[in-house]
């Protein structure tokens, strides 16, 4: 392990991390009065078939029973 750290902080560590960033972010947007948002980039498949959520596996499968 690269550092020891005690399992048990690893999530609290990880949140108080989290929220300075966040803090950050409202403090820049804040101080330029604009709302940050990240240009999304799908770069996903296009023209896919659609299957309705009750006929998708676990609940298409239920009703056959």
């Amino acid at each position: 392990m690269l550092c020891a750290l005690d399992r048990d902080g690893l999530t609290p560590l990880f949140a108080m991390s989290r929220i300075t960033e966040w803090r950050a972010h409202v403090t820049e947007q804040m101080q330029n009065n604009t709302l940050i948002r990240p240009d999304l980039n799908d770069a996903g498949p296009v023209g896919l078939p659609w299957t309705p959520v009750d006929q998708r596996g676990y609940h298409a499968r239920r009703r056959e029973q």
